[in-house]
């Protein structure tokens, strides 16, 4: 009963603002690690450049169920079918939580090779394989706190997720200054603190967009949506998001090999390549806010069979983001 909600206004640029915030914060939790710590400690900046790297190739994993449960649920709201997107829901949040589980141990076991090929300095070696650990453990949280925002935009309730977003990136904010410093008597832990304090913030927004979901959508979440185990979705799933994380994927593999190229020079060189890609991140972000709530739109057309609105609605789009 809970899913099926009275259509809202679809228009795009009404959907984009909220989509755009929320982006623009889940950016600046990494970032404010860098700031921060670099105040600190101005080699941590390249520690922990060089760690994000890493972890933004990873989080195209949790993408790609991520755009698809999107648009996969968007079309069975369109079409009014509830039974599917319920399970979609169960699906997506299983593969994501075992998908980030899985990527953490990973990432746990295998940073130091990583790092190694990647010609991280000696300088900041230690502290960027440090960092990655303890991010790697909040991974999970990442994941899950993804899944979740898809759930919300497909049913166009973006700003929800994105007042979590500006809960989640005010407690990583106070963490830090917490723990990378060392407040009330706690020891400074620097970059450690930094990860501390993104896996702390992440399981928070964990728990608060959870009951955000049961308290907007009820009981939806069910075990027996998993018995058996529908395998059809999870098709599904993968055969839309796998082409989209396979765009995402070049360009972070483009970012790593200029970073390890960066990585042979002196630490200014580094620092300074992390501070710029802040800023560069922001010249597309409004782009791809409109191209997400446009796939929430044009998927709901879809289902709902709406072709010559559809139509409509992705020239739209193209032309918005073009100017843009």
């Amino acid at each position: 009963r809970g899913v099926l909600r009275p259509k809202r206004e679809n228009s795009i640029l009404s959907l984009t603002w909220p989509i755009f915030i929320e982006l623009l914060l889940q950016m600046l939790v990494g970032n404010a690690d860098q700031i921060m710590v670099g105040w600190y400690d101005p080699n941590g900046v390249g520690a922990i450049g060089n760690a994000n790297q890493i972890t933004n190739l990873l989080l195209i994993v949790f993408s790609v169920v991520c755009t698809a449960a999107t648009i996969l649920i968007s079309q069975y709201i369109g079409a009014e079918d509830t039974r599917r997107v319920n399970e979609t829901y169960a699906v997506s949040l299983l593969a994501n939580g075992v998908f980030g589980l899985v990527i953490g141990v990973l990432l746990t076991a295998l940073c130091g090779p990583i790092f190694s090929l990647m010609h991280v300095p000696e300088e900041i070696f230690a502290d960027t394989c440090r960092y990655i650990r303890i991010i790697s453990a909040g991974l999970v949280f990442q994941a899950v706190f993804l899944t979740f925002t898809a759930f919300f935009r497909s049913s166009q309730m973006m700003k929800e997720s994105m007042l979590i977003s500006v809960t989640v990136n005010l407690l990583n904010t106070a963490g830090n200054a917490v723990f990378i410093n060392g407040a009330f008597g706690l020891p400074a832990l620097g970059v450690a603190g930094a990860a501390l304090s993104s896996d702390l913030s992440r399981g928070a927004g964990v728990v608060l967009i959870a009951l955000l979901f049961r308290r907007r959508f009820g009981p939806v979440l069910r075990l027996e949506l998993l018995r058996p185990f529908p395998w059809e979705q999870l098709r599904r799933l993968l055969r839309i998001g796998l082409p989209t994380g396979g765009e995402s994927l070049s360009y972070d593999l483009s970012q790593i090999c200029i970073q390890s190229a960066c990585n042979r020079f002196a630490l200014f060189v580094i620092n300074t390549r992390v501070y710029a890609n802040m800023f560069a991140m922001l010249s597309y972000m409004f782009a791809s806010a409109i191209s997400q709530a446009a796939q929430v739109v044009v998927a709901r057309l879809m289902g709902a069979e709406n072709i010559p609105e559809t139509r409509r609605r992705v020239k739209q789009t193209l032309l918005s983001a073009v100017s843009i």
